[in-house]
């Protein structure tokens, strides 16, 4: 597969990613570790799934983490 530059969308800000990578890929490397929920393109993804699922030109992210009180 080649790897190329990829451009989304993580909680409504454009992004450039140098190359293309997993959802769980992209959080590990981003200090996303602590998400509670992440969508993509307005579907929920499970742990298993943002470890399977490769992010693709236009995709757009959404993260949400939980906040300490």
């Amino acid at each position: 597969m080649t790897r190329k530059n990829v451009y989304v969308i993580v909680n409504g800000n454009p992004l450039m990613l140098s190359t293309s990578r997993t959802v769980a890929e992209y959080l590990r490397l981003s200090g996303y570790e602590e998400a509670a929920v992440v969508s993509l393109n307005g579907h929920v993804l499970s742990g298993r799934a943002m470890a399977a699922t490769e992010l693709h030109e236009g995709d757009i992210v959404e993260v949400g983490t939980f906040a300490a009180a």
